[in-house]
């Protein structure tokens, strides 16, 4: 299996034991759920396979919820609008008497200024502001396309006061707590307040979620370096992304969003558009090859099935697919660089170094850390051994964390000490 770890979302093509167990036997390490299409019976279904696909293939497999957050969206008031390229529009709230075009989050309004861009249907449609006026925008459209209502709309650049966490979302993390899912998803995060309001919120609900912080508009980009600091997992969300920048930037938006989180140690995701022509086909384009092949590159920990394995006719070829193409990549590349600099705790960092100057030396074929949290394991990891981590852990949930990280595999351990030696678990 290849030191990059692999997700898969779960959908209508994976509904029953066996055709999950396919995915874990070509590679996946970690289940995604997308909470939009999700139910509570749902979740509980997908733990019990996973509880049972760990006794049948020995492997840990965590889970991650996907938390659908507050939404942007355009409504049209009477069906679908076609928009035409040069012409002015009037967009506002629902409390103007006689609107046509609005936006739902009345609240978002009063961000938006004179000069900025509406995109809406995901990067189809986009408006230039000209004017606001009690409430009301004055835009033209730049592009010709379909208006449909609830259609996706972003505001590149502007922090829109969303809430993070809705209340089916607090639904969601109760059940994640309560049947010990490792990872909850962060969408569309603009500051690092918000994770740490979600660190607060899971805390007071005697959780011990791992937040993936999902980087995926422009004002999170902005905040890179802050939001880093506070996340647990970064993901790299390149379909709002690449319409919240352009798509010319995406790509070294990506290697940006990597190396601020490998600079604090922090594991990094690399998602959407993975293998996407793998949901109707059994083999990959070419250019899709290079791009998972640029992702390992940039020294991602993990690639992000979504469609795929979702919708796809070829989820377990998907998975093997991306875990070959990884194998390989990682054959030929034996040594992959550490961070250039570290902002985190520089004791464990000096140590997870000399850790790797020392295996290289010897040529060791595995690093064994005994850890209680995981933190060391993952400090391992960042500085990029050429040879396996495995991580001994003495909870199953401390086992899950691991699961993205680069490199690393888990196994439970108990040891008892006597006098006055401390527990090296403590670390």
């Amino acid at each position: 299996m290849s030191l990059t770890k692999i997700i898969a979302t779960i959908g209508p093509s994976i509904e029953d034991y066996e055709s999950l167990k396919s995915l874990a036997l070509s590679g996946m390490n970690c289940i995604r759920i997308n909470t939009a299409h999700a139910s509570e019976e749902s979740i509980e279904k997908i733990v019990k396979m996973r509880n049972s696909l760990e006794i049948d293939t020995g492997k840990i497999i965590s889970i991650m919820v996907d938390l659908k957050g507050e939404e942007l969206r355009i409504l049209t008031k009477d069906g679908d609008i076609e928009i035409k390229a040069g012409k002015d529009y009037k967009i506002s709230d629902r409390t103007f008497h006689a609107w046509e075009i609005a936006i739902n989050l009345e609240k978002s309004i009063g961000v938006i200024e004179p000069g900025d861009s509406l995109i809406a249907m995901d990067g189809r449609v986009k408006f230039h502001v000209n004017r606001v006026e009690k409430g009301v925008l004055s835009a033209t459209a730049t592009t010709s396309g379909t208006l449909k209502n609830m259609g996706r709309l972003n505001i590149p650049g502007r922090y829109v006061p969303l809430a993070s966490v809705t209340e089916r979302d607090r639904q969601f993390l109760q059940l994640a707590i309560k049947h010990q899912i490792e990872f909850c998803a962060m969408s569309f995060v603009q500051s690092a307040s918000q994770i740490n309001d979600l660190h607060d919120l899971i805390m007071e609900m005697n959780g011990n979620l791992k937040i993936v912080a999902k980087i995926e508009t422009k004002k999170a980009l902005d905040n890179i370096r802050d939001i880093v600091a506070v996340s647990d997992v970064i993901m790299v969300a390149r379909g709002d992304l690449g319409v919240e920048v352009p798509l010319s930037e995406v790509s070294m938006s990506q290697k940006e969003i990597i190396s601020a989180a490998h600079r604090n140690g922090v594991p990094t995701i690399v998602a959407t558009q993975i293998l996407e022509s793998m949901v109707n086909s059994e083999t990959p384009t070419r250019a899709e090859v290079s791009d998972i092949t640029n992702a390992i590159l940039d020294n991602a920990d993990a690639l992000m099935l979504s469609e795929e394995t979702a919708v796809g006719k070829y989820p377990a070829e998907a998975v093997k697919t991306l875990s070959g193409i990884a194998e390989y990549v990682e054959r030929k590349v034996k040594h992959f660089p550490g961070p250039d600099e570290y902002f985190g705790n520089r004791v464990t960092f000096s140590i997870s170094k000399a850790t790797r100057v020392i295996s290289d030396e010897v040529s060791s074929d595995a690093i064994i850390v005994i850890t209680r949290t995981g933190n060391t394991a993952r400090m391992v990891s960042a500085v990029r051994p050429s040879m396996i981590i495995i991580a001994a852990v003495r909870q199953r949930l401390i086992a899950g964390f691991t699961t993205l990280v680069k490199g690393c595999h888990s196994c439970n351990y108990k040891l008892r000490f006597s006098g006055s030696y401390n527990d090296p678990s403590d670390y």
